[in-house]
């Protein structure tokens, strides 16, 4: 057998003793096809806009064939969680090649929104009687003036059939929403 025919035998014999050696299990059979036909995800983009609240980072998958967008967004979360970022921000199908199909997707990869942080807060004294819509209006008011919402509102002391002299409630920073937001 001349010394070509020998190495490729050789190598071809090794190639197959691998895949054989899987036994049952899927070969990477994926890196033997060309890297332009493979997705790849790629950082891209501008620093992270963190004006949101979220942190996240600008990520592009693409491939020369036609996908479902449906599948390319299972495609980025996965991403997303490998990456440790839990989110999916925004998605963005790029070359669109079909009805609901791309070759490719922008998106972003977010860390999750903190939780809020809350403030106990009162009103009220010994004179004052309110009924709950007062109260409600009242602490509203006083929350948003610092940019949070009322949570966890509880009146007590009655001085009337429907009317209260204390209002304890907390005032929230708001949750930021998450989830993929389509263009």
């Amino acid at each position: 057998m001349p010394a070509g025919r020998a190495a490729v035998a050789a190598s071809t014999g090794l190639l197959a003793g691998a895949l054989a050696a899987c036994s049952g299990i899927e070969a990477d059979i994926l890196s033997l096809r060309p890297v332009p036909d493979m997705a790849v995800a790629v950082t891209d983009g501008p620093a992270p806009d963190r004006s949101s609240g979220l942190q996240c980072t600008n990520q592009t998958i693409s491939t020369m064939d036609c996908v479902e967008v449906g599948l390319w967004i299972m495609k980025a979360q996965s991403i997303c969680w490998s990456l440790g970022l839990q989110v999916l921000g925004r998605v963005e199908p790029q070359e669109s090649c079909a009805m609901g199909k791309s070759q490719g997707l922008r998106f972003e990869c977010c860390a999750p929104p903190p939780p809020p942080s809350c403030t106990p807060r009162l009103q009220g004294d010994e004179v004052t009687c309110r009924d709950a819509n007062t109260w409600l209006d009242s602490a509203t008011i006083d929350c948003q003036s610092r940019r949070e919402q009322v949570r966890m509102l509880a009146l007590s002391e009655p001085c009337s059939a429907s009317g209260f002299r204390l209002v304890r409630y907390m005032c929230c920073t708001p949750g930021v929403a998450a989830g993929p937001m389509l263009p």
